[in-house]
């Protein structure tokens, strides 16, 4: 009787397998961790247009004469991003998520301008000072 038997034994199969499947985890693991710092890169990159919008917003209304607290938290504040009853929202439509939201925001009295925002979507919040992301 010849052997002539060209496969592999079980025990070649099960030990690629678990080297394959060690391989996979691995990478795995890393392909989640740059997930997760591209989706705070993005929400730091959606902020910051958020905050170029509330720049304009209020030089307009600035140059208009209708800017007041009350009118700036009713405006822009009150409502989701998202919400077509936000007055930012055809400035930002389309750049961010419709949960998206300013939770905070401090403006200079004397010189009526924005000098932070804190923009928030999800459990994801980022604080945007004078124009650039605040770690």
């Amino acid at each position: 009787m010849r052997d002539d038997h060209k496969g592999f034994t079980l025990l070649e199969l099960v030990i690629a397998m678990t080297i394959l499947t060690v391989i996979v985890m691995i990478g795995s693991t890393a392909a989640v961790g740059q997930i997760g710092r591209n989706r705070i890169k993005r929400h730091e990159t959606e902020a910051q247009a958020v905050y170029g919008a509330v720049v304009v917003y209020m030089d307009e209304a600035t140059s208009r004469g209708t800017l007041d607290e009350l009118t700036l938290y009713g405006d822009i504040m009150a409502y989701p991003l998202g919400d077509e009853k936000n007055k930012l929202y055809n400035l930002v439509k389309g750049m961010c998520p419709k949960d998206a939201k300013i939770t905070k925001m401090s403006v200079d009295r004397k010189k009526t301008k924005v000098t932070a925002i804190v923009y928030k979507v999800g459990d994801c919040e980022v604080e945007i000072r004078n124009g650039r992301v605040d770690r």
